[in-house]
């Protein structure tokens, strides 16, 4: 059974992304989900993909107490499908 929780915060994503997107702010998460999208990549897919991104910032805005950082959350936007490196485990 889905994690309600996890449910929330998927959509609230979504609705971010969404945003940006529909007001073109920043204007590389349009053009990061239609370059997804013309590679083959599922819709849902690069949805998925693009909350990865934006948690991945939101996550250390609140960790590490700073503002958000633009230029890194483009960055990773372009490097998608590559996910940030700090999501990937380092098996030590």
């Amino acid at each position: 059974m889905p994690d309600p929780d996890a449910k929330r915060v998927r959509a609230v994503l979504r609705e971010v992304l969404e945003a940006q997107i529909r007001t073109g702010d920043p204007p590389e998460a349009k053009k990061t989900l239609d370059r997804l999208v013309a590679t083959g990549i599922p819709a849902s897919e690069a949805w998925r993909l693009l909350s990865v991104v934006l948690m991945c910032e939101l996550f250390d805005v609140l960790k590490d107490e700073r503002s958000f950082d633009l230029k890194r959350y483009v960055a990773m936007l372009e490097a998608l499908p590559k996910v940030p490196e700090e999501l990937i485990d380092d098996e030590e």
